[in-house]
């Protein structure tokens, strides 16, 4: 949370916006025709409040990762809002006699507007052309762009594999997993996922050999299969081999949003919050180019991780100890 300077900032001060923020993350649960007045303006106050902070040298990292979770949800509850506002003269009326700022949740009503046309005319595109996309589509998959059959047979290995993984069935994954490497002539990704199974059955060396003959695949960046491969362990339930891939992608490129997420994702498996949002954070400012679907799920993932309860509690987060072969 925010670390007033107590040589400029008043306590009060943070304290006050902490109590702000708590009290509009509840509110914004469920707005009705009671509360939306006060979420509005609680919105205006703690935005003036937090930008205030900030210029007097506060450090508002947690409190940014809680705005940006409200952020989200002021888009998926924007009709919520309008329908709320309308027993008070809309939202027109709200923004007039209320707004402190030009925050763009008092032009919800322009935005549910936007999102209303837009799932209308794509419902109406969806059936006045079903007929001749579905008859496209046939003819495309049939005699333009078949499928690659073997990008479908990886796919269902991988998915028969994540099935045994997730119940932790380590033989059954085993035996999806040779079946799988010799019909798709040892796939990297079957590769990678037959590395995974052999570290949890306690076979570290036939585990490397796997790793090895992965990164032999000229056609994948050596960071992308580290990455693979740590997200693999992660899924697995092995945090500290996660990580140790992530570090081992960002040797082969720094700048990897992807290794980036991967150490986030591990450091909020353990509950160390504060790592995971720092990292989250450079995946953002990392994925900036070319890579927004990245952005969204690491803003995403940072808002929930702020809107959970708990996380900032302890005082400190104990250290894991970490050894990379």
């Amino acid at each position: 949370m925010a670390q007033p300077n107590p040589n400029t900032v008043p306590l009060s001060d943070a304290a006050k916006l902490r109590d702000q923020l708590n009290e509009l993350e509840k509110l914004l649960v469920k707005v009705n025709s009671h509360s939306v007045v006060r979420t509005l303006q609680l919105l205006d106050s703690s935005w003036l409040l937090k930008e205030d902070l900030r210029a007097r040298g506060v450090d508002l990292k947690a409190e940014d990762g809680q705005w940006a979770g409200f952020e989200f949800r002021l888009t998926e509850i924007a009709g919520e809002i309008v329908k709320a506002a309308k027993t008070h003269g809309g939202m027109a009326q709200l923004r007039q006699s209320l707004a402190q700022i030009d925050g763009f949740w008092w032009t919800l009503d322009d935005l549910h507007a936007a999102q209303t046309r837009h799932t209308l005319f794509r419902w109406l595109r969806l059936a006045g052309g079903l007929a001749a996309l579905g008859i496209t589509v046939w003819i495309l998959v049939t005699y333009v762009f078949p499928p690659d059959p073997n990008a479908v047979l990886i796919t269902d290995i991988s998915y028969d594999i994540e099935k045994a993984v997730d119940v932790r069935d380590w033989d059954t994954a085993r035996t999806v997993v040779q079946a799988g490497l010799e019909a798709s002539n040892h796939a990297t990704e079957v590769l990678l996922w037959a590395a995974v199974i052999e570290e949890r059955l306690d076979n570290p060396e036939q585990a490397a050999d796997y790793v090895a003959e992965a990164l032999l695949d000229s056609n994948i960046p050596p960071h992308n299969i580290w990455v693979t491969l740590g997200t693999n362990r992660l899924r697995a339930g092995d945090t500290d081999g996660a990580e140790c891939a992530a570090l081992s992608a960002l040797e082969s490129n720094p700048d990897n949003a992807q290794a980036h997420f991967l150490i986030a994702s591990v450091a909020e498996a353990t509950g160390d919050a504060e790592r995971a949002v720092d990292y989250f954070n450079k995946t953002y400012d990392l994925a900036t180019n070319g890579q927004p679907q990245l952005q969204v799920i690491a803003r995403v993932r940072l808002g929930y991780l702020m809107q959970s309860p708990g996380s900032f509690n302890a005082q400190e987060t104990e250290e894991r100890e970490l050894i990379c072969n």
